[in-house]
């Protein structure tokens, strides 16, 4: 794989939905690209900000989701 094929699968590296393969030929690249390195640091630190401000968010209000349910309800019944 090209540097810029590597590149392009951090992401999903960051997250742990590579497959073996292609974890073991990322974190190859990871170990000889200072580049690399330094964009994981920055996706997981990114990936790490944006699961502590998902969990102090609060999920939907009741009326909301009694409200998006009947909707749901609504349509589906009225087809």
């Amino acid at each position: 794989m090209t540097h810029r094929n590597m590149s392009e699968l951090l992401p999903w590296y960051v997250n742990d939905t590579l497959s073996l393969e292609e974890r073991t030929a990322v974190e190859s690249e990871i170990d000889g690209c200072a580049e690399c390195a330094s964009d994981v640091e920055e996706l997981t630190s990114l990936r790490d900000y944006m699961v502590e401000k998902d969990a102090a968010v609060e999920g939907p209000s009741e009326t909301l989701l009694a409200k998006t349910l009947a909707a749901s309800l609504d349509m589906r019944f009225t087809r």
